[in-house]
């Protein structure tokens, strides 16, 4: 969410599709993460998932977005 809302606050784009791939993937990318911390496999505190999961979904969202609006809008008649 901090990606999306970022995304919105630093750029001019609208809201678009690609947020919700972009969260979905963020999500998926920490849960995996903080299972390999848990497990002592890598070793960094999990206050960095935020960080990392926030980048992932902002730049995911600014690079994905163009390519949503344009097949969205080969869509519409």
């Amino acid at each position: 969410m901090l990606g999306v809302f970022l995304l919105g606050l630093l750029t001019k784009r609208k809201a678009n599709l690609a947020n919700i791939p972009a969260m979905l993937f963020s999500t998926v990318v920490c849960i995996v993460l903080l299972l390999l911390i848990k497990q002592d496999i890598i070793k960094f505190a999990w206050s960095w998932l935020i960080v990392i999961g926030t980048g992932i979904t902002f730049f995911l969202s600014y690079l994905l977005g163009p390519a949503m609006i344009t097949r969205k809008d080969t869509q519409i008649p």
